[in-house]
């Protein structure tokens, strides 16, 4: 098979496919783009109502990323030897000044990286790359212990959800996900050389834009999820359950409602 045909095949998605559906609410948020990396939960009230308006909407995913800060910091502390017991809420507390004081440390630091980030990254991020490498995080994430080969063989099979029987010769293949997932890794990786810091400074805040996405492309799985339910959406899918998606209901409050859905199932499977 020709380049040309894997790279219009990611790029091109069939149009009732779940990835032609999170490629077209991806592109609605992304007019809408979050706050830096650095900037976390905060009070609204006091705030001017477009300012708290566009802080409330992508608060989900600032508590999500600040979790993970949160997660990486108890973490090094259980490595360098403080008691499992201690690190669990509620924590002593000098244990949770530490925390705290080391999670806005590493937001200072996200700061200056985003301070000296390229004005032009050397290689564009192309949604689809997105997409792919954010399904591909995850699988890797939850099959640790599985072969790349057999990650985007799963990812290849959830992006193609919704694909009649007589177009699977216009389904992703395994090749058409490792392309796509190792142009989203080297763009990662360009964006990180682009860096004036340090390499593992760098490689921190490309795993949290990495992070990030993920949790954003898990965020639009559920909307799919939940809408394929709806008798509303009865016979729509791909592209076509997206537009009835944006046209009935409010995207962000859905995508509110999909963070909060799956930190309480993160929080259960805990």
């Amino acid at each position: 098979m020709s380049t040309a045909t894997l790279q219009t095949r990611s790029s091109a998605p069939h149009p009732r496919s779940q990835f032609a559906f999170i490629l077209q609410i991806l592109a609605v948020l992304e007019d809408d783009s979050p706050p830096p990396l650095w900037v976390g939960p905060m009070a609204t009230d006091d705030l001017a109502p477009d300012v708290a308006a566009y802080l409330e909407r992508h608060r989900p995913l600032m508590m999500a990323i600040d979790q993970t800060i949160e997660d990486e910091v108890v973490a090094g502390l259980a490595a360098a030897g403080v008691p499992k017991k201690r690190l669990q809420k509620p924590r002593p507390p000098e244990v949770a000044r530490v925390i705290e004081e080391q999670v806005l440390h590493r937001r200072a630091g996200l700061y200056v990286l985003d301070c000296n980030r390229p004005d032009t990254a050397p290689r564009p991020m192309k949604p689809e790359w997105e997409v792919v490498g954010a399904v591909c995080t995850k699988l890797r994430r939850q099959h640790a212990s599985v072969r790349p080969n057999r990650h985007w063989t799963m990812a290849a099979k959830i992006l193609n959800d919704g694909i009649p029987t007589r177009d699977e010769k216009q389904e992703l293949k395994r090749d058409h996900i490792r392309r796509a997932d190792g142009a989203y890794s080297r763009a990662l990786l360009d964006l990180g050389r682009g860096l004036r810091a340090e390499r593992d400074a760098a490689v921190s805040l490309c795993a949290h834009l990495c992070l990030a996405k993920s949790a954003q492309v898990e965020a639009i799985q559920e909307v799919y999820a939940q809408a394929r339910k709806r008798a509303e959406f009865a016979g729509l899918l791909g592209a076509e359950l997206a537009d009835a998606v944006l046209a009935r209901h409010d995207i962000f409050r859905c995508i509110d409602r999909a963070y909060a859905t799956l930190a309480r199932r993160e929080r259960v499977a805990a």
